[in-house]
């Protein structure tokens, strides 16, 4: 009975082991997704910022003109 309850005791930390192995692989991907997804948006970001300039600054020469 003895070796059966070790045999068991192994058998359940093997397997929480490889859940918190895989638990930590899923959440590696998702920040690692997350910072891509933060890193597109700030591009974006830029870009509409870099737009806006650009059209006051339209909007600027043609006020004075």
């Amino acid at each position: 009975m003895e070796r059966e309850r070790k045999v068991w005791n192994e058998h359940k930390d093997l397997l929480l082991a490889g859940e918190r192995a895989k638990f930590e692989e899923e959440k590696i991907s998702l920040l690692k997704d997350l910072q891509q997804q933060l890193n597109v948006e700030r591009e974006r970001s830029q870009r509409l910022e870099q737009k806006l300039y650009d059209a006051q600054m339209v909007e600027f020469l043609y006020s004075i003109l």
